[in-house]
C-alpha cells in the first residue's frame, strides 16, 4: 500500500457532523470542519469516508441518507469524488484505496480495524482528549513548511524570526 503524506480522511456521523440519525451531540463539529477547510486550503487532498448507504443504495437504510453528506461536502470544499460511501463496510479498506496518510473518526472500532490492517495510517480518535495535538502533528511531520493551526505556533514562528532578524543586525555591525 502506498500512503500518499497529502491524503487525509474523515469520518461523516459524529465527526463532520452530528451523529446519525438527527442526534445532536457532537461538539467538535466547529473543530473539525474548520481543519478540514484549513487542509484543503494548505493544498491537502481530503476524503469523507462514511459508513453510510451511497446513492446505488439510496432506499436502504435511511432513504437518501448520502444527500446530506454531499451537501455538507459541498460547503466544506470537498469534490464530489472524494466522498465515499461503504454501505456500512468498515473503512480500512477505502482508506486504503486512496492511499491516505491519516484518518479522523468518532468510532474506536474504525480505529482499531484501521490500525490492525494499515500500520502506515495515523488513525485518530475524536475520544481522546489531544485528537487536535496528533492531527498536527501528523501534518506537521508531512509539510515542510508546517501548517499553522494555533495561535501558539504563529507567536513561536514570529519570535524565532524576530530573534534572528536582531542576531543579523547585530552581527552585521
Amino acid at each position: 500500500m502506498e500512503v500518499k503524506d497529502n491524503v487525509i480522511t474523515w469520518d461523516y456521523d459524529g465527526t463532520l457532523d452530528h451523529h446519525f440519525g438527527g442526534q445532536e451531540n457532537n461538539p467538535y463539529i466547529k473543530q473539525t470542519r474548520d481543519y478540514v477547510k484549513r487542509l484543503i486550503r494548505k493544498g491537502y487532498n481530503v476524503y469523507i469516508i462514511t459508513r453510510r448507504y451511497g446513492p446505488e443504495n439510496s432506499s436502504l437504510g435511511f432513504m437518501d441518507e448520502h444527500l446530506q453528506v454531499w451537501k455538507t461536502a459541498a460547503e466544506l470544499g470537498i469534490r464530489r469524488e472524494n466522498v465515499i460511501f461503504t454501505n456500512r463496510m468498515w473503512k480500512y479498506s477505502f482508506i486504503e484505496s486512496v492511499g491516505a496518510c491519516m484518518h479522523i473518526d468518532d468510532d474506536e472500532r474504525e480505529k482499531y480495524w484501521i490500525e490492525r490492517h494499515l500500520p502506515k495510517v495515523k488513525a485518530i480518535w475524536l475520544g481522546y482528549d489531544n485528537w487536535e495535538e496528533q492531527l498536527i502533528n501528523v501534518v506537521d511531520g508531512h509539510d515542510k513548511l508546517a501548517i499553522f493551526f494555533g495561535n501558539k505556533r504563529i507567536v513561536s514562528a514570529l519570535l524565532l524570526i524576530i530573534t534572528a532578524l536582531c542576531l543579523a543586525v547585530y552581527l552585521l555591525r
